[in-house]
C-alpha cells in the first residue's frame, strides 16, 4: 500500500494497468503465504497449482466444487481450474484474492 501511495504522490493517480499491477502483486503475496505455487488464466478460465503442503481449506475446497460444479474443478491433487464470470481484469483478480481468502485455513 505504501508503494501505491508513493507511486499516486509522484505521478497522480495511476492508469488501470497500473493499479492492476499493485492487485497483482498483493495476489501474489497472499497466494505465497498459503502455498500456491502457480496462477494462470486467461479470461474465460484460470487455475491455480497449490503446494502438497499449502495451508488451504479442504473442507471449503470440496464446498466450492460440491456446490458450484459449473465453475470450479479439480485437475488432479494440487491443481484447481474454474471459469470467470468477471469481464475485466480487476475484476478476475479480486475474484481471484477473494477465492484465495475463502481458501486459507484460518
Amino acid at each position: 500500500e505504501s508503494i501505491q501511495v508513493e507511486l499516486i504522490d509522484r505521478f497522480g493517480l495511476l492508469p488501470q494497468p497500473a493499479k492492476n499491477l499493485v492487485l497483482i502483486s498483493e495476489l501474489r503475496m497472499q497466494a505465497q503465504a498459503i502455498g500456491v505455487l502457480k496462477i494462470q488464466g486467461d479470461s474465460k478460465a484460470a487455475r491455480i497449482d497449490f503446494a502438497p503442503d499449502a495451508n488451504i481449506n479442504p473442507g471449503k475446497l470440496i464446498e466450492l466444487i460440491q456446490t458450484q460444479p459449473k465453475t470450479y474443478k479439480l485437475d488432479g491433487v494440487t491443481r484447481l481450474v474454474f471459469q470467470f464470470s468477471e469481464d475485466s481484469g480487476q475484476e478476475r483478480i479480486l475474484s481471484i484474492k477473494t477465492l484465495l481468502s475463502q481458501l486459507a485455513n484460518a
